[in-house]
């Protein structure tokens, strides 16, 4: 835990690895890998405070390579920036 760090204070980042990942049925690997480094962007910025709802992880300057796949399982290679920023406001 961060403590209470706005949502746009906190650092960008270059998530860089290999790694294995779970697919959903019938789920493209590349899909697969942009949705987990979604979910691992997310994670990241959970901690900063937005005034319009929760601080969301932004990817930029995505390079990712499957490097093996089977039916359930994606194996990748990544590297990511990661930026955190909040929600944009609703007008009503």
């Amino acid at each position: 835990m961060r403590g209470h760090t706005l949502c746009k204070d906190l650092p960008k980042v270059n998530f860089v690895g290999t790694t294995s990942i779970k697919r959903k049925a019938e789920e493209a690997a590349m899909a697969a890998a942009h949705r987990w480094l979604k979910e691992q962007a997310n994670g990241w910025c959970e901690d900063g405070l937005c005034s319009n709802g929760k601080c969301e992880g932004v990817l930029s300057k995505v390079r990712i390579k499957v490097l093996s796949e089977t039916a359930d399982a994606a194996k990748i290679e990544f590297d990511v920036d990661i930026a955190c920023e909040c929600p944009p406001t609703k007008n009503k």
